[in-house]
């Protein structure tokens, strides 16, 4: 699939289920690239978690950086999406030799269990469009996933809250408001580091937690 049909994808569903799916263009090279920066600078064999993957944009380059021994286990809720990844698996070239390392599971992540922790865990969800609570819940499984002194790596759109004000209902503003705040908690509670990204619609800040 081209960068045209991909993109084509993403705004369907965008159409059809803003909620779960966020944006309505996959993300940037460029913020995937800075996502990755941890698991780029790996000294040995990873496990990596992909959480929310969409149409792929930071799964393609996760894959074009598996070494042999590395594994990457997929989870997306969104069938389409999970269709066009199990496509891309079999049909791109650079997948398809990367294929016995590739799992993709169609599961919510609060229900996957997996006997192994992850070494990276890199999350596309967006954040501010669920409840509060389960935002809790989505940060507390991923790092029960990820192990001591690995890498939790996210993104958040700049100005997110600042932006939409204007337009939201009193109890948006409010679930924005807590939503952000635990977000906080949660850079607190693990080593963390922060970079804007601008090249990307709409620009957004990547944040990397490392599991203490």
């Amino acid at each position: 699939m081209n960068v045209i049909s991909e993109c084509s994808l993403m705004f369907r569903e965008f159409k059809g289920n803003f909620q779960n799916t966020g944006s309505v263009l996959p993300s940037s090279r460029f913020l995937a690239r800075r996502m990755l920066d941890p698991f780029s600078k790996r000294r040995q064999a990873a496990h990596i978690l992909e959480v929310g993957a969409g149409t792929g944009p930071i799964t393609e380059q996760i894959v074009e950086r598996l070494r042999p021994r590395d594994t990457l286990h997929i989870v997306e809720l969104n069938a389409e999406f999970i269709r066009h990844l199990r496509e891309r698996v079999n049909q791109d070239p650079v997948w398809r030799d990367r294929k016995a390392q590739i799992h993709i599971f169609h599961a919510d992540i609060l229900k996957f269990e997996h006997a192994h922790e992850y070494d990276y865990v890199v999350c596309s969800l967006p954040f501010y469009n669920f409840p509060p609570s389960l935002v809790r819940g989505i940060f507390a499984k991923m790092r029960h996933l990820l192990k001591p002194g690995g890498v939790l790596s996210y993104f958040e759109y700049a100005a997110m809250r600042s932006l939409g004000g204007p337009f939201m209902s009193r109890d948006r503003r409010h679930n924005m408001r807590q939503i952000e705040g635990m977000l906080q908690e949660q850079r607190a509670q693990c080593l963390s580091r922060s970079e804007l990204v601008l090249p990307n619609v709409p620009p957004a800040w990547v944040r990397h937690l490392t599991q203490k």
